[in-house]
């Protein structure tokens, strides 16, 4: 752990933040090899369970992306099973339904609060149940910085650690919506059974609470917040390189903010869960 300085909360406190502007999206490999080019300077860390190493590398960030988005294109439901819950039988999803069933309306990032903890502790919870292996559940769970100064290491046990931040950070989540018959609206982020798998969410605070005064600081371009830089690029390059999706459901157009990239355009609807929802992509 020699990225990072080794600390306590009842050194550093509680890290709080709120008013959360979020950037759900899926794009293809090729977009995002050139989004993480176009952002610079900047390092995935580990930030959702215990872990020996606090980094992991663009390069097998985005080999986990590629494999991700391989189900996707070829339209395997059971590849996306693999890819994304670890291996899943249909047997081991069949007696996770009561458990998902119940999590319906949990979501797995709290934008009033920023308390992340009970978010990632929420996210687990439903995934450890559908066997999600803890291995390949943290190549989508990250934070994005441009410095590790943000970070502390809160030793576990031997050479385990708790990657924990101090400051704003860029959080990374895998990314699903949840399609309702009820009002034909699309909600982002509820943990369900029938919920879509679409791509990845960033998603960076606005306002921060300093973990010993208790003040709130309006999040700002200065060197207090160095990751703003960063998701302003990042939303800059989201705005110039993607659409907003609208989809086509029970023959009713349902424009999102879930933004797509314009080279997933060939494949998007061979999407699995798409295709038995009968929802399709509306393509400009």
């Amino acid at each position: 752990m020699q990225l990072l300085r080794h600390s306590h909360p009842s050194v550093e406190g509680t890290f709080n933040a709120s008013k959360w502007l979020k950037h759900p999206f899926l794009i293809d490999d090729e977009e995002m090899k050139a989004l993480l080019t176009y952002l610079g300077e900047f390092a995935f860390y580990q930030v959702s369970s215990v872990v020996q190493t606090p980094t992991v590398s663009q390069e097998v960030f985005l080999e986990k992306y590629r494999a991700y988005l391989a189900a996707l294109k070829e339209g395997i439901p059971n590849m996306i099973q693999k890819v994304v819950l670890g291996c899943v039988g249909a047997s081991g999803l069949q007696q996770a339904q009561p458990v998902l069933k119940q999590a319906m309306c949990v979501h797995m990032a709290d934008g009033s609060s920023g308390k992340d903890e009970d978010a990632h502790a929420a996210q687990n919870h439903f995934l450890n149940h559908v066997g999600y292996k803890e291995e390949e559940r943290k190549f989508f769970s990250l934070a994005l910085s441009v410095t590790p100064d943000v970070f502390y290491a809160l030793h576990v046990k031997e050479e385990r650690y708790l990657i924990k931040p101090v400051k704003p950070v860029i959080q990374m989540q895998a990314h699903h919506f949840f399609p309702s018959s009820l009002d034909g609206k699309f909600y982002s982020m509820v943990l369900s059974q029938e919920s879509v798998r679409w791509g990845l969410q960033c998603a960076y605070p606005q306002i921060f609470e300093h973990p010993h005064t208790y003040t709130f600081s309006k999040i700002n371009s200065s060197p207090t917040f160095p990751n703003t830089q960063l998701f302003n690029k990042l939303a800059k390059w989201m705005r110039q390189e993607t659409v907003p999706t609208t989809f086509v459901w029970k023959e009713q157009k349902i424009p999102t903010s879930f933004r797509l990239g314009k080279r997933c355009f060939s494949w998007v609807n061979t999407h699995p869960q798409l295709k038995e929802k009968g929802i399709t992509v509306h393509v400009y």
